[in-house]
């Protein structure tokens, strides 16, 4: 009996024991999910102070990604109605497949399906009268408006505006090859035309557009404030070049030519009297220029330095960061630059720039002595746009100008001659400056085609304005 007692006892002290153990695993679970949550909450915070710190650092790999597209039970947009009706259609339901018996209950519901005809191409035939003037003796032909050449007799036969406008669009905006443009022509506009026949095109629109790039480039680039320049590895051939962007909101030039300072001096010319914002190149240095350099590279390399520099230089990296990061939050808060407090806000941001010159060349590493003789170098370029509201901070402009050469020297391997680069620098630099202007592309060269004395001004009539 004494067992039974002592074995009931133990397995009481036994089931007391489990019970202390579930709540402590409790209370244990619970501390974790706190703790978990604080670490979280921690992380965010650390990571959205990070994120104010570093604007201009490169973005890092994100590990749990918004998955893409609307959320879930968020009704989608429905398209456009058209504005009319071209045709209609009864679709009659008819029988059930399975059963072969007559539909009942029927009701009519609308569809509606936008789609573009077939196309065929159009001849036209023009009877040009030809004569001579019974005064002197010259020779007169008749031209009408959408005639793209004089050119009778033998080299009678021509392809249409539309036809020349569409191929150089495709070549040199989209990044098609001649092959690709001739398969296009010949299944989807049933029209052939040799690959040949597009580099004629090119060569043809360049030298009618070359009166308008040169209006540009001296009427427009050369009289702006400011000039946006940035240049990207090319290639000719086997040999190596550079395309160089000089851009304004109203304007953009290309230019494929070696990477000397040279380059921007012939296209701006000696007496420009704006502001250039450049990245830092040294080819630019040589120019006699006010510059501004762009504040988003000096924070990007400020922040890949951080990664490799020892502690013990930390404070300076970090300091300079601020000076600059306090430049940029001033800027975007500050309504009046003139007025006299925003003044004394500038000559302090000056005084603790030169004040982190003055004591940079006590460190060792030799990247913060690179880094503090490039600034140094650049003093006077780095804060312009803490005078000027025209001058922006960044040159994020010409680089945005510049990325759509960039994709296409991925796509199409540059150009293998240097004749092709001279068509693309002309008809590039005409196709986005009337995609600035909110033109339409394939009606300017088309008016170029049939109008070769076309006047620059009235193909952009808002920049003859400026």
């Amino acid at each position: 009996m004494d067992g039974q007692a002592n074995k009931a006892n133990e397995c009481q002290g036994c089931r007391q024991l489990e019970r202390e153990v579930k709540e402590l695993r409790k209370q244990l679970d619970s501390f974790k999910a706190d703790l978990k949550k604080l670490k979280k909450d921690a992380d965010s915070k650390a990571k959205a102070k990070y994120r104010q710190a570093n604007k201009f650092a490169r973005p890092q790999t994100v590990e749990n990604p918004k998955p893409p597209g609307r959320k879930r039970g968020t009704l989608a947009t429905p398209r456009p109605q058209p504005e009319r009706i071209d045709r209609e259609f009864e679709v009659p339901a008819g029988c059930c497949p399975d059963c072969n018996c007559q539909v009942t209950d029927v009701e009519i519901h609308e569809q509606l399906q936008t789609d573009i005809p077939r196309v065929e191409p159009t001849v036209t035939r023009f009877h040009v009268e030809v004569g001579h003037c019974p005064n002197c003796g010259r020779r007169v032909q008749g031209r009408h408006a959408e005639q793209t050449s004089d050119a009778l007799g033998a080299a009678n036969n021509h392809l249409g505006p539309n036809v020349q406008a569409l191929g150089s669009e495709l070549k040199n905006r989209f990044g098609l090859s001649f092959e690709k443009v001739s398969e296009l022509m010949r299944e989807v506009f049933n029209l052939r035309v040799a690959r040949s026949s597009f580099y004629q095109f090119g060569r043809r629109l360049m030298r009618r557009a070359e009166p308008s790039i040169n209006w540009l480039r001296d009427e427009v680039l050369r009289r702006a404030h400011v000039v946006h320049a940035d240049e990207t590895g090319w290639r000719v051939g086997r040999k190596s070049s550079w395309l160089w962007v000089f851009s304004t909101p109203q304007a953009t030039l290309y230019q494929i030519a070696n990477r000397s300072g040279d380059v921007a001096r012939g296209l701006l010319g000696e007496d420009f009297n704006g502001i250039l914002c450049t990245d830092g190149f040294c080819g630019y240095d040589s120019l006699p220029y006010l510059k501004s350099q762009c504040v988003g590279h000096i924070l990007r390399r400020i922040h890949d330095l951080k990664q490799s520099q020892p502690p013990r230089q930390m404070y300076y990296l970090e300091e300079l960061q601020q000076i600059f990061q306090d430049a940029l939050d001033w800027r975007s808060a500050a309504i009046d630059i003139a007025s006299p407090t925003n003044q004394r806000v500038i000559a302090d941001i000056e005084k603790r720039l030169d004040g982190w010159l003055s004591f940079y060349g006590t460190q060792p590493t030799v990247e913060l002595h690179r880094l503090a003789n490039h600034i140094a170098r650049h003093r006077s370029e780095w804060l312009m746009f803490l005078y000027d509201p025209q001058v922006p901070a960044t040159n994020n402009h010409a680089e945005r100008m510049i990325r759509p050469a960039v994709i296409l020297r991925k796509t199409t391997g540059c150009h293998r001659s240097s004749s092709g680069a001279e068509v693309h620098e002309s008809l590039s630099s005409l196709i986005v400056t009337c995609r600035q202007q909110g033109q339409s592309s394939l009606e300017v060269m088309r008016q170029l085609l049939v109008n070769p004395r076309a006047e620059p001004a009235d193909l952009f009539p808002s920049l003859a304005i400026i």
